[in-house]
């Protein structure tokens, strides 16, 4: 028999219930204009246990990102920070190939406003 497909080990009707979860914690804390730690992230999911430094969390909010992209909302992975200084991890900027590093900064704090105000308006 066949094994299930899994993404990142997880099931993937439990991959589904995770993103979804992560998600409306994520809209939550746009619409207080904040952020969060990736640990915080992780320890908030009660779906399944994921680790906040794995390839699962990047992959996490790949795909929350991509959801994101293709509904036309700002970036909710943009509240995701390191609890050491407060910043989105490396793995944030991958995908923002136009930015010159000098200007991770400022892209970041922008992207940061125009999430919060996409999910204000959205009641």
């Amino acid at each position: 028999m066949p094994r299930p497909p899994r993404k990142f080990g997880y099931l993937l009707e439990t991959w589904e219930q995770i993103k979804h979860e992560a998600f409306e914690i994520l809209v939550d804390h746009a619409r207080q204009r904040k952020t969060i730690t990736y640990g915080e992230l992780a320890g908030l999911i009660q779906t399944a246990e994921i680790n906040p430094y794995s390839y699962a969390m990047s992959g996490l909010l790949r795909d929350i990102s991509l959801d994101d992209e293709k509904a036309g909302r700002g970036y909710l992975a943009t509240l995701v920070v390191r609890k050491s200084d407060g910043r989105p991890g490396p793995g944030y900027f991958k995908g923002v190939v136009s930015v010159a590093e000098e200007d991770y900064e400022s892209y970041w704090q922008a992207e940061f406003e125009r999430t919060c105000a996409s999910w204000a308006e959205k009641t």
